[in-house]
């Protein structure tokens, strides 16, 4: 039976080590389809967008822990006590409800699903 590093994290203390990650999201969007019009103070539209999404991921084992699990202990699997991670994925955003109020300096909302979360709002300013 083939066991994963993670079923070892039976300790008998409380620091099992570090763990940081970095990510990193790309994403084309097609902003925006207006469906009210661009004049005025208030345009209401909707986008979507495709992507990738770049993860690093770092796990440094405390000195105690590796000792315990990966060095001591009968069969333990080999391992290092610092190990990194690259992933790429692919990613969305689709956004069918959002708004805009303002023209040089406006305020915007975008309610949806994807990368961007169900809800992103902020400020823009057209220079």
């Amino acid at each position: 039976m083939h066991e994963t590093p993670w079923t070892y994290i039976k300790a008998p203390f409380a620091d099992i080590g570090d763990y940081k990650t970095k990510t990193a999201t790309f994403i084309v969007e097609v902003n925006p389809i207006y469906v009210s019009s661009r004049s005025g103070n208030f345009r209401f539209y909707s986008t979507y967008g495709i992507g990738i999404t770049y993860q690093h991921d770092e796990t440094t084992w405390s000195e105690e822990y590796f000792q315990y699990n990966f060095v001591k202990r009968p069969n333990a699997p080999a391992a290092s006590r610092h190990n990194t991670s690259n992933s790429f994925y692919p990613n969305f955003s689709l956004m069918p409800v959002c708004f805009r109020i303002g023209n040089k300096l406006s305020f915007f909302a975008e309610f949806g699903i994807g990368c961007k979360g169900a809800i992103f709002t902020g400020l823009s300013l057209k220079v």
